[in-house]
């Protein structure tokens, strides 16, 4: 995917084995999980959300 992925407040989050040329920021968010093998080329950024999950998820930049 190209750009980044803004989560909402209440919202979800569930991605496996994806590319995201760009950024994830969650604010607020239910859930928040990445795993298999995902690759965020830019920053992950999770604020007062619930619950996060990175698991076998490589950042490019910051988390």
């Amino acid at each position: 995917m190209s750009g980044d992925i803004v989560v909402g407040a209440n919202a979800a989050l569930q991605g496996s084995a994806v590319n995201v040329a760009g950024n994830v920021r969650a604010q607020g968010a239910a859930v928040v999980t990445l795993n298999n093998n995902s690759v965020v080329d830019g920053d992950v950024q999770v604020r007062q959300s619930k619950s996060a999950t990175l698991d076998q998820v490589w950042v490019g930049r910051n988390l």
